[in-house]
């Protein structure tokens, strides 16, 4: 590897060093670690862990230090009540949202151009089902977070503006 990506892949480490160990004991003080035993499901969310945990603070780091690219607009998608009807606490209702189609086609085209996010303030333990809800329901994104990044523009159901607040 080059130099940068040495120095890269170190500040990756660093980053997650730091957030590991609490995020680990705050997951075994909410749930005792008896997750879901469903095959294949631990896996999937193993990969999907580390893709996320490479991509995004990259992605947060490249987009600061570069700009967001030739026009191209962040843009953050919330899920629940944007691209589904309601909201979705469980793995089971996660699987069963019903799509609102005419935003996830829009969401599509805005995807040719732009930098799609999709966010939601759902647990960790509703990302697998998440990820496979987004696939099966055929949302086209660039990156996934369960917490609230930096961007362009936030596409929400539950925005209110400044000149809106009372």
């Amino acid at each position: 590897m080059t130099p940068e990506q040495e120095e890269h892949l170190k500040w990756v480490e660093e980053f997650f060093t730091e957030r590991v160990e609490p995020k680990y004991r705050q997951g075994q003080l909410e749930h005792g670690g008896d997750l879901w035993k469903k095959d294949g499901l631990i896996d999937m969310a193993i990969e999907e862990a580390i893709d996320l945990m490479v991509y995004l603070p990259t992605l947060k780091e490249q987009l600061k230090l570069r700009g967001n690219g030739a026009g191209r607009k962040v843009i953050c998608v919330d899920l629940d009540g944007t691209l589904c009807y309601g909201e979705s606490w469980t793995p089971e209702n996660v699987m069963i949202a019903e799509p609102k189609q005419e935003i996830i086609d829009k969401i599509n085209i805005l995807y040719e151009k732009n930098f799609i996010v999709i966010y939601t303030a759902r647990r960790d333990d509703l990302i697998p089902a998440t990820l496979e809800w987004l696939r099966r329901n055929n949302v086209r994104y660039h990156a996934f977070s369960n917490q609230k990044i930096g961007a362009d523009q936030y596409i929400d159901d539950k925005v209110i503006r400044e000149s809106e607040v009372k």
